[in-house]
């Protein structure tokens, strides 16, 4: 009881406010530091979610729905006081689903894997990522045949496979194949997805984009798996990010860290790291 008791007081002395299906709650100056590197966070809050805690200060704690992570920002330098509150919140105001994820700093994950040390609900470090913007577009040195062409109703099936394959092999956002399916309908319908297609017309590798407070978050890059090491892909962000850079904002990409090919790839044609995240996965325990 009294451990309860302090952890109310902490919650009542930041007047922390737990919204249901948010909109533009950010309005923290510690926010500017780590804009760029949490833009999905503010587009998740401003475009619906399940669920945000935040005491407009110093942290803000989002979940949308299963199967996405939930998305943890504590300002930089944070006090253990603040980070043990944000432990708190998150470790019982947010749901234990068989194979739960949480993204965050690295500050912030090193306390919280001390934590789960303690907890029968264990975490590990999942995903390394990093964030990556382009302000000058550089051309690849690469010449690659075929073309870019806008994504349309016809392709639907074929990038619904190849995003349930994009899905599967990076371990992000695992949907079932009907959600997946209306997710890339979704996406085409936006008018901001887009293919690579070789010299014989065939699909080689698609990725899409979403502008969004003043960044153009490059998302769902994927090569068919016969027609990697070509370029497709280097070339196919390339023309997205020109593309992106001509609406008068800032091309971004999140990337695995621990795979160099998509790093060199992105690097190769101007992106600058900006930040880093890490993705910890937990696995409840049966009974």
């Amino acid at each position: 009881m009294r451990g309860e008791r302090k952890f109310m007081q902490r919650m009542t002395d930041r007047e922390i406010v737990k919204y249901e299906n948010a909109d533009d709650i950010i309005d923290t100056a510690f926010w500017k530091e780590d804009e760029v590197t949490f833009s999905v966070l503010t587009g998740i809050i401003n475009y619906g979610c399940r669920c945000v805690i935040t005491d407009h200060r110093d942290f803000v704690i989002c979940y949308s729905c299963s199967p996405y992570p939930v998305w943890v920002w504590v300002r930089g330098g944070a006090e253990e006081e603040l980070l043990e509150t944000v432990w708190e919140i998150t470790d019982t105001k947010f749901p234990k689903e068989q194979g739960f994820r949480y993204v965050m700093k690295y500050s912030t994950a090193d306390f919280f894997l001390k934590k789960a040390e303690k907890k029968r609900n264990p975490l590990s470090v999942q995903v390394n990522m990093l964030t990556y913007v382009c302000r000058h577009p550089k051309e690849p040195q690469r010449k690659t045949d075929g073309g870019i062409c806008p994504a349309s109703m016809e392709d639907l099936e074929e990038m619904t496979e190849f995003s349930w394959l994009f899905r599967r092999e990076t371990g992000v956002d695992l949907l079932e194949r009907e959600a997946c399916r209306q997710a890339v309908e979704k996406m085409i319908r936006s008018g901001c997805a887009y293919l690579w297609k070789d010299a014989a017309g065939r699909n080689a590798a698609m990725c899409s984009y979403h502008a969004d407070n003043g960044l153009g978050r490059v998302t769902h890059v994927y090569t068919r798996p016969d027609a990697r090491r070509r370029g497709y892909a280097q070339r196919l962000v390339y023309e997205v990010t020109r593309m992106i850079k001509q609406q008068g904002v800032l091309p971004a990409i999140y990337t695995d860290a621990d795979y160099a090919a998509s790093n060199a790839c992105y690097r190769g044609i101007g992106y600058e790291q900006v930040g880093s995240l890490c993705t910890l996965a937990g696995q409840v325990q049966q009974e």
